[in-house]
């Protein structure tokens, strides 16, 4: 028997040479140059994303940032303006034609002679209607004691202008000392603020000294225009208007500073502003009138100007404009502090008449020369004041800004209730 023999055939696998050439395969450089492109204009488009998600996130943010400083400014004036006139609200201070007052902070300081105590409960400064700073200043002005529209009489006559001298009234329960009260003659012609330094209850006399400080009480009598009255006669009207010690006759002054912010000047304070908003770029305000002092509708609208100066206004030819005031209309620019590469704020044209209105902002009468915002839609009555948002004539870096416009109507309560 033969004997098989088994054949073995042996296979081998690639040298590792091979293999390692196999591993070592990839991309040509045609496809990294793709790849890469394609992975440039993906960045592209997520970098361009990003930008127009974060140009609208902060044109938000600073609109709804406006919006709260624009409700905040117009809330803080609101408040103010509605306590107008309070402790002097009365027919006789309302129609007085001659106001006499003398103030001196300390021993060393200079008298201010009728600057403390005038009888409109909110004064107007009118701003221009030039490019700059062209907003008005609202003047708040009210007494620390509100019962003071409840007077006393003068039983004798003042036959003094010079302390010390004493008031004998009809009543003295309701005086304290370091009161600040006003005596009006029975004519209207004259109102002096003074000062009580004492009290003689029996014998119902407000004692008036001068030497103490703050001084309300000339020793010696400014020279003043028209002159410092030298006597009231009896049945003389005597309106108890604050204290001293509680603030007196105060007044608060709204106004935009030089860093576009609403600022509040306290005459207990008058050194430090109070920045109450920032983002505020104009203030306009308008007096509401009636017809006649003895009635309450308002039937238009006047800018601070003409026989509305505040300097007319409070002056002796002054009387029957200032009785009529009943309202004043406000309006306030708050601005976004986001600035935009192009204009997006541009400059009203004409009076939009299209129903329904096309350009609501924008119906004001006096648009062609109004460089913002308009104040309100005036189109039906009186012309809105004029808003100028430029630095200077040509300027247009205000159109890189939103705008928002908040106004209200607010009444004087206490210059309507006397009537």
């Amino acid at each position: 028997m033969s004997s098989l023999r088994a054949s073995t055939t042996t296979v081998k696998g690639p040298s590792p040479a091979h293999r390692s050439t196999a591993a070592q395969g990839g991309f040509s450089l045609i496809e990294l140059m793709v790849g890469l492109a394609v992975g440039l204009i993906v960045i592209l488009v997520v970098t361009q994303t990003l930008a127009i998600f974060e140009g609208q996130k902060r044109t938000t943010t600073s609109g709804a940032d406006a919006q709260q400083s624009g409700l905040l400014s117009l809330f803080s004036i609101e408040q103010d303006v509605r306590n107008a006139g309070a402790g002097f609200n009365s027919i006789q201070a309302f129609s007085c034609v001659n106001f006499f007052s003398y103030y001196k902070a300390n021993a060393t300081a200079t008298a201010t002679t009728n600057q403390s105590f005038t009888p409109v409960p909110v004064l107007i400064q009118d701003g221009g209607t030039g490019p700059g700073a062209n907003s008005d200043q609202i003047i708040v002005r009210y007494g620390t004691e509100f019962t003071g529209s409840v007077p006393s009489r003068l039983l004798n006559p003042l036959a003094s202008a010079t302390p010390p001298f004493s008031l004998v009234v009809e009543r003295t329960y309701d005086f304290t000392t370091n009161d600040l009260v006003v005596l009006v003659d029975p004519t209207f012609t004259n109102c002096t603020l003074m000062r009580v330094t004492g009290i003689n209850l029996p014998l119902r006399q407000l004692d008036v000294a001068s030497g103490q400080y703050p001084e309300y009480n000339p020793a010696t009598l400014p020279t003043l225009t028209p002159p410092w009255p030298t006597s009231f006669p009896q049945n003389s009207w005597v309106f108890r208007v604050g204290t001293t010690t509680g603030g007196g006759v105060g007044s608060r002054t709204y106004s935009i500073d030089a860093n576009r912010s609403l600022q509040v000047v306290d005459s207990a304070n008058p050194a430090t502003p109070d920045i109450l908003a920032n983002g505020i770029v104009n203030l306009q305000a308008q007096y509401g009138l009636s017809n006649t002092a003895n009635t309450k509708d308002v039937t238009s609208w006047v800018n601070a100007t003409g026989a509305f100066v505040d300097t007319t206004l409070t002056g002796a030819g002054g009387v029957a404009d200032r009785q009529r005031i009943k309202a004043i209309r406000l309006a306030i620019v708050a601005r976004s502090s986001n600035r935009e590469p192009g204009l997006v704020t541009t400059q009203c044209t004409a009076i939009d008449n299209a129903i329904p209105p096309v350009r609501p902002d924008c119906a004001c009468q006096g648009a062609t020369t109004n460089y913002g915002p308009c104040a309100w839609r005036d189109i039906g009555g009186t012309a809105g004041p004029r808003i100028d948002l430029r630095s200077a004539a040509g300027d247009t870096e205000w159109q890189h800004y939103r705008y928002k416009v908040y106004q209200t109507m607010i009444p004087l309560r206490n210059s309507l209730w006397p009537y």
